[in-house]
């Protein structure tokens, strides 16, 4: 299954989802700030990988193919984000930054699915973190002291969306 939250779709994205994404579903999520999480916990367990491409993602002839061939749970493309660190009271540096653990071009395979529940309810502006936390910590179940599940990061995707 592959899914395409949005509010509004980057012409580009949907330019190669169409082309390199058959089936893909495109599901709108603007109605309001949970609206994404609904979207994918009410697809979460079918029994199926989901795959997710995010609305200012343009994804190549080879990122789904990747993704579906993949034995590995949880698989991503790394792109372009702004981090931001607070050191201290008032003060706040931003980095430009690869991150390998959004929701932007991801890969929640089915045997996962049926061992984790989804994460909790959660905005849309907090949900990658909040679904990183949850499966890095395998939702509190049966995990060691210091034992952390990562994805497997299949490379870099385009990130569309304007970083300032």
């Amino acid at each position: 299954m592959i899914i395409c939250p949005y509010i509004k779709v980057h012409p580009k994205t949907r330019k190669t989802l169409d082309r390199h994404a058959p089936g893909i579903e495109y599901v709108y999520t603007g109605k309001d700030d949970y609206a994404y999480w609904e979207t994918v916990n009410s697809r979460w367990g079918s029994g199926e990988d989901l795959i997710i491409v995010e609305q200012d993602i343009a994804i190549t002839a080879q990122m789904i193919p990747s993704l579906v061939s993949c034995p590995r749970a949880w698989c991503t493309y790394a792109y372009p984000v702004m981090a931001r660190y607070t050191t201290g009271p008032g003060t706040e540096i931003r980095i430009r930054a690869l991150d390998p653990e959004a929701l932007g071009c991801v890969k929640f395979s089915a045997a996962i699915q049926a061992i984790l529940p989804f994460a909790a309810k959660t905005p849309w502006d907090r949900l990658d973190i909040a679904v990183r936390d949850h499966i890095a910590t395998c939702g509190g179940q049966n995990v060691e002291p210091g034992q952390v599940l990562r994805p497997h990061c299949h490379g870099t995707v385009e990130h569309l969306h304007r970083l300032s």
